[in-house]
């Protein structure tokens, strides 16, 4: 992929993926049958975070608030790789061996807005496949369409954070690491 964070995430996508989802059921983030979260709100909320990066670029991309060694849309996008992580570890979507395949992106726009909407779509594709029921992707044998469709979500998002250059992995470290630090619920959301 020519993707400089690529190696070590990919390297390193299992242990994170799996910490970082023991770390949201012990802060509460998922039902007692982790399998009965509904799916659709928590693509909702990878939505949100793509449209926090697109307000940090719109604001000229100050430091995180949270996170201030690292700018907000790399610590956004980070947010966006969670989430997904925290997703797909559940369900079991391998999404390693989704981007082995090294699926086609197609229309990569050349500005990061354009990106993030390209983003918005490939995740609007896990929903419909979700919904639709998941099958074995035609792009891509031996794994499913939510798995290349969350792929591609992942390989946009390295793809921009090589050319605008965001420390997109070591924000998604940072992050990961922030997040033990939080208190149980935080922020008094339901979910």
């Amino acid at each position: 992929m020519g993707i400089k964070d690529y190696e070590k995430l990919s390297d390193n996508w299992d242990l994170l993926a799996i910490d970082i989802h023991k770390n949201n059921v012990s802060k509460g983030w998922w039902p007692a049958i982790e399998i009965s979260r509904d799916e659709e709100e928590a693509i909702g909320l990878m939505h949100s975070e793509l449209s926090e990066a697109l307000e940090f670029l719109r604001d000229g991309n100050p430091p995180d608030d949270k996170i201030p060694l690292f700018d907000g849309v790399s610590v956004e996008f980070a947010d966006v790789i969670i989430r997904i992580m925290d997703f797909c570890v559940p369900f079991q979507h391998d999404i390693v061996r989704a981007l082995l395949f090294d699926p086609v992106i197609e229309k990569v726009s050349e500005t990061v807005s354009g990106e993030i909407a390209n983003i918005h779509g490939e995740l609007s594709k896990v929903l419909w496949a979700i919904q639709e029921g998941t099958q074995q992707s035609n792009e891509c044998p031996l794994v499913t369409d939510v798995e290349v469709a969350f792929a591609k979500c992942v390989k946009r998002i390295l793809l921009i954070a090589e050319r605008a250059d965001y420390e997109v992995y070591n924000a998604l470290i940072a992050k990961a690491s922030f997040n033990k630090t939080r208190p149980y619920k935080h922020g008094n959301r339901e979910f």
